[in-house]
């Protein structure tokens, strides 16, 4: 499946806004100094005459070179500020319902960004089209797909294509999200592939979970255990495929060895986990 390499340009858009200004401040010195420094004198009149020309023409394209790399930072500052802004307030059924599928996509990306992990929302598609989100972290990708779909459950349809995707980009995972719910026959069969199923209610417990993080109590900055307020949050975690409370687990074998995740209680029969 072929992939279209976004511009420098668009690229940027993905990243903080001072990373548009330190490449554009860094492509001025190179241009307008660095290189024009490292060009050798010549003892041939023409060859220098050349060399000339060359120092002069970067020197006049330093600036607008360093111009157009400066042209993402502010609109950088606005998605991030935009999208910090709707995670923040986004805590209900009917706030997610008011969103744009690219608005809801923008929520699922905040939250997985606020997990740490690098996030490019893929804004090339119409909705429910292709992949929506990839995620990277430590040097591992997952991909995401979005359904903002208020009246219909998403169906096994779905995520056949879908696992031909996965299998396609060899990501290191499928994270379905949608404000809805899936079918039966979704939730079966995703059991035994590198899927991830995130409905309505356990989004909603995902960002409310990650929201309380966000914020924590200052009055008590040292804290050995967690609070009862997160402990019943944890409780309140459900699986999506058989409705079982998920428990708090530690990986203890593999590459993830050490980490903590959230997996259903009843394994091994469901075999359904969420990352931490």
């Amino acid at each position: 499946m072929a992939r279209r390499n976004p511009s420098l340009l668009r690229a940027l858009l993905d990243y903080p806004w001072w990373v548009s200004v330190l490449l554009s401040a860094f492509t001025y010195f190179a241009l307008s100094t660095l290189i024009p420094a490292l060009i050798p004198h010549n003892d041939n009149a023409i060859a220098q005459m050349f060399n000339d020309g060359i120092s002069q023409g970067l020197e006049t394209f330093a600036p607008i070179a360093s111009m157009v790399l400066l042209l993402p930072a502010p609109f950088s500052f606005l998605k991030s500020f935009r999208l910090r802004h709707n995670y923040d307030v986004t805590s209900t059924r009917e706030d997610i319902a008011s969103l744009s599928w690219i608005q809801f996509e923008g929520l699922v990306g905040e939250y997985y960004r606020q997990q740490g992990y690098k996030v490019k929302q893929n804004l090339d598609h119409s909705p429910d089209g292709g992949v929506d989100i990839e995620l990277i972290k430590d040097d591992k990708v997952s991909l995401v797909q979005c359904k903002h779909w208020k009246a219909r459950k998403v169906g096994v349809k779905v995520l056949r294509e879908l696992y031909g995707v996965l299998l396609d980009r060899q990501a290191e995972k499928m994270i379905v999200v949608t404000s809805g719910e899936f079918t039966l026959d979704a939730q079966r069969f995703a059991q035994d592939k590198k899927f991830e199923l995130i409905q309505g209610d356990l989004l909603l417990q995902l960002l409310h979970q990650a929201k309380q993080t966000d914020t924590p109590d200052n009055s008590n900055p040292i804290q050995k255990k967690p609070s009862t307020a997160q402990t019943q949050e944890q409780e309140r975690l459900t699986c999506p495929h058989c409705n079982s409370p998920m428990v708090l687990r530690t990986a203890r074998k593999g590459t993830n060895a050490g980490k903590q995740f959230y997996g259903c209680s009843g394994f091994p029969k469901c075999r359904y986990t969420i990352s931490k």
